[in-house]
């Protein structure tokens, strides 16, 4: 598996491609990986949009890996996850706003790397498996994390054992995507909404994905205060004064419009 960045108009788009179309992990894929989130997260961009090429978007960890490793199979993991890792949790806690496009099948380690963007867009047609128990293993990539918050400690474990396949709309009603759109609109989809992400007030994005994050855990007298700071340095910014002015300039229109 392949990975790379281009960077236009405030959006870093890591693309993930693989000959054989289904993205599977292994040491050299997860390198690359790690080296397109780092260069993303570095770039001038206000927005990342992580999407794959074939026919799906992450099956998570590569068989053949984990069966050419033999007998080194404990270590080559841990050299794995060491590279894997760090690039789970700065695709997760970049302050930029992310993005994921997901379509085909997505398993494994590729629902950790899902789930650890912002926002979630989904094809229709796309299946969702953690898979992990028909293999004998726990989960990776953040997953156990992520959906113990996403869709709560019960469904996650569900999920887990059941290896069940549910499919976007049941994704959706879970809670594990955004949204789901038909399959040949993902990418204009997606798109767009990058784009338009990238086109607002950065400092405000960041302040607001940091406040949500933290309210799970946050005490509301904090919670307000943090808020509050937020707000009154947000609005110093020459963003807050040209939304304002335009909003003032929209009334003012509709006021006139039915004198």
């Amino acid at each position: 598996m392949s990975a790379r960045v281009e960077v236009a108009e405030g959006v870093a788009t890591i693309t993930i491609g693989d000959p054989h179309g289904r993205n599977a992990l292994d040491l050299e894929s997860v390198r690359a990986l790690a080296a397109a989130v780092a260069a993303a997260a570095g770039s001038p961009a206000n927005v990342i949009l992580l999407r794959a090429e074939g026919t799906a978007f992450c099956v998570g960890g590569s068989i053949d890996f984990f069966a050419d490793c033999g007998d080194a199979l404990h270590d080559r993991l841990l050299e794995f996850f060491e590279v894997l890792n760090p690039a789970v949790r700065l695709l997760h806690e970049t302050p930029k706003i992310t993005i994921a496009a997901a379509h085909g099948a997505v398993a494994g380690g590729g629902v950790g790397l899902m789930a650890a963007a912002d926002v979630v867009l989904m094809a229709r047609s796309s299946v969702v498996t953690l898979a992990y128990e028909q293999l004998g293993a726990s989960p990776d990539a953040g997953v156990s994390w992520f959906l113990a918050r996403d869709i709560g400690y019960r469904r996650a474990l569900a999920l887990y054992l059941s290896s069940e396949r549910i499919d976007a709309q049941q994704a959706l009603e879970l809670g594990l995507v955004t949204s789901v759109v038909d399959d040949d609109e993902l990418e204009r989809h997606c798109r767009e909404f990058a784009l338009r992400t990238a086109a607002g007030s950065p400092v405000a994005h960041t302040a607001a994905k940091r406040l949500l994050r933290q309210a799970p855990v946050s005490g509301l007298d904090r919670q307000l205060e943090d808020e509050s700071r937020a707000f009154a340095d947000n609005a110093r910014r020459p963003e807050f004064a040209r939304g304002v002015a335009a909003f003032l300039g929209r009334r003012a229109g509709g006021r006139h419009a039915g004198a």
